[in-house]
């Protein structure tokens, strides 16, 4: 996806430092596109136990952790868009008496993203 020297850029915070950063980063966001995009075609099209070797929670889970890190101003709306892609993907494709038994804990899924935001909102320190 990114070349050795971009790659290297970001990890030293070097990449606003360029002659032109806002190139750049325009790259860089066009690769982090395509690279989204081949990975849900991935996704898509591949069977289950191809699937289960390419997307491993060691794989997935230092992605996962760098968008909900708190640091990350945005960890607030990628936690509750992905709550709420859950929900709607279980409401949806779970058969409707499945979904009659599930009400409560698909709910709480729900709701703890949303408690999740709330607390996340809250400064980690209480101002005097």
């Amino acid at each position: 996806m990114l070349g050795k020297s971009t790659r290297r850029r970001i990890l030293a915070g070097e990449l606003l430092d360029q002659a032109n950063p806002y190139q750049d980063f325009k790259r860089i966001e066009k690769k982090s596109e395509q690279a989204i995009e081949d990975l849900t075609l991935v996704a898509e099209k591949m069977d289950e136990k191809q699937l289960a070797e390419i997307f491993t929670e060691e794989k997935l889970d230092p992605l996962i952790q760098a968008l909900l890190n708190p640091k990350n101003k945005r960890a607030i709306e990628i936690t509750e868009m992905l709550a709420k892609c859950i929900y709607q993907k279980l409401i949806l494709t779970l058969p409707t008496e499945m979904v009659n038994d599930l009400g409560a804990d698909i709910g709480k899924t729900w709701a703890f993203a949303k408690m999740a935001k709330d607390f996340w909102n809250k400064p980690l320190i209480e101002e005097k």
